[in-house]
């Protein structure tokens, strides 16, 4: 064999395998700017099955129905509701799927570690049952014009952290109640007017990407963040990331009041959270680059 094959046999390096990572993306938020999500993610070439909420709404057995039937050892990531988030977990063995360490989500957690940097630092603790049961200590404690803020301490959602007005606190708890169990915790605090609420994205302990999503009161959707948002919000992941290790892909929010007092609001799982005006081009750049290290990363483990 001549010196100058063995050369080119020694330097040939195999080029790494094309990204084929594959998106599920459902219509979970009327306002989340879907169809720009999609669109990105067909501009950078990935293929991107649309899934229509109601058909997990509804109750199908299988919500995806013929769509995103994709193999098993895929590379999927999924941008959906917590309902169908969680269904796959359990359903499906893609790598990655979904970005859902829940117990990183609740509030109990996450409070632990970021506490001083909370828009609502004046919190206490207790479950469903308790809460009703000392319903007048908690009032009296907390609540401002007659009005209490309460959210569940579970980052899934089981609804809708808000004020509750004491005139129609029995009537409004007729629904709620139907969402969770006597022992569940929650969340009681004083309510804070809020002017302006902004999402950020975080890839790998970085902000890729913000959006302004609520103003005076209103939903308003704007792409980027003002630099003490920003500065807060950085502060917040460096913490987060030494502390918690809230997983590669998360989202923080961080608000603001009427005297431009900044405060975090709350974290949130990337793969169940609206991206309102979001510059989509380095979500989906990154989020494909994270899921595919660690798919190319799990399937090597299964080979050793």
């Amino acid at each position: 064999m001549s010196q100058g094959l063995l050369c080119l046999i020694s330097t040939f390096t195999p080029k790494p395998a094309r990204m084929n990572v594959k998106w599920l993306v459902e219509d979970f938020e009327p306002d989340n700017k879907i169809w720009e999500l999609v669109a990105e993610i067909k501009r950078q070439g990935h293929e991107c099955e649309f899934i229509n909420y109601l058909s997990y709404a509804y109750g199908a057995k299988n919500p995806l129905g013929k769509k995103g039937n994709y193999p098993d050892e895929d590379c999927v990531i999924f941008q959906g509701s917590i309902q169908l988030a969680s269904w796959l977990y359990a359903h499906k063995s893609w790598v990655p799927t979904v970005w859902f360490e829940k117990d990183k989500f609740k509030c109990s957690m996450y409070y632990s570690y970021l506490g001083k940097y909370l828009f609502n630092s004046d919190y206490e603790f207790t479950t469903v049952a308790e809460y009703h049961r000392r319903l007048d200590y908690f009032t009296n404690r907390h609540s401002v014009a007659n009005c209490l803020f309460v959210r569940p301490d579970t980052g899934m959602k089981s609804f809708t952290g808000q004020v509750f007005e004491m005139e129609r606190h029995r009537t409004d708890w007729m629904f709620f109640k139907q969402f969770v169990k006597p022992e569940d915790l929650l969340v009681v605090a004083s309510p804070k007017k809020i002017c302006a609420e902004w999402r950020f994205v975080i890839a790998e302990g970085k902000i890729i990407a913000s959006s302004l999503y609520h103003l005076n009161g209103h939903r308003h959707h704007a792409c980027g963040a003002p630099d003490e948002a920003t500065k807060l919000c950085e502060l917040v992941v460096a913490e987060a990331e030494r502390e918690l290790k809230p997983g590669p892909m998360y989202v923080v929010d961080v608000c603001k009041d009427s005297n431009d007092n900044y405060g975090l609001l709350e974290l949130n799982c990337f793969s169940c959270a609206g991206l309102y005006a979001c510059d989509k081009e380095p979500i989906v750049r990154e989020a494909s680059r994270i899921a595919w290290k660690q798919h190319q990363t799990y399937h090597k483990s299964l080979d050793i």
